[in-house]
């Protein structure tokens, strides 16, 4: 069970930071008008960031998934669509 506890903890930490990156490439998205080497630059970096952030999540999510201590149906139902709703938003 502390494993799992461990697990989930990491995974709404690096859930929360793709959130993070998820608005910074909005916003990249958003200035694409005003384009230049630094908004290049930006739009590559947090390109990349998100990319390893879903590696990790899914990584994570593997994990979890796998761990016999996750006894409600309906509690996996929930943390596949969830999962599957941040995929989306990368």
């Amino acid at each position: 069970m502390e494993e799992l506890q461990r697990f989930e903890a990491s995974r709404r930490g690096h859930r929360a930071h793709l959130r993070k990156l998820i608005k910074k490439a909005e916003e990249i998205v958003e200035r694409r008008a005003n384009i230049d080497e630094f908004l290049i630059a930006a739009a590559k970096s947090t390109t990349d960031q998100l990319q390893r952030k879903r590696d990790m999540l899914r990584a994570l999510n593997k994990k979890i998934y796998i761990l016999p201590n996750i006894e409600k149906a309906e509690c996996v139902e929930d943390e596949i669509t969830e999962a599957d709703g941040i995929e989306e938003e990368i």
